[in-house]
């Protein structure tokens, strides 16, 4: 889950087409090969977003509150 968190902290820095934790959740999609596979990318094209990942396995509150927690606490 750290993993996500920083990798979400990233693709929102850096401005590339996702500015808000929403945009990460539903832009990132599974990849076409690869189940376990999420991004942006040309190959991350299934109709399978990492927030329905997330929903699914009822870990996205737990996300949202540890990206809240994590961003907060580097913006001190």
């Amino acid at each position: 889950m750290d993993e996500l968190v920083e990798m979400a902290q990233k693709q929102i820095s850096a401005q590339w087409g996702i500015y808000t934790i929403d945009d990460f959740l539903d832009k990132s999609k599974r990849s076409v090969d690869s189940d376990t596979d999420f991004g942006t990318r040309r190959e991350h094209t299934a109709d399978y977003t990492l927030r329905k990942l997330l929903e699914e396995n009822n870990l996205l509150f737990e996300f949202i509150l540890l990206y809240r927690f994590v961003t907060e606490q580097n913006d001190a």
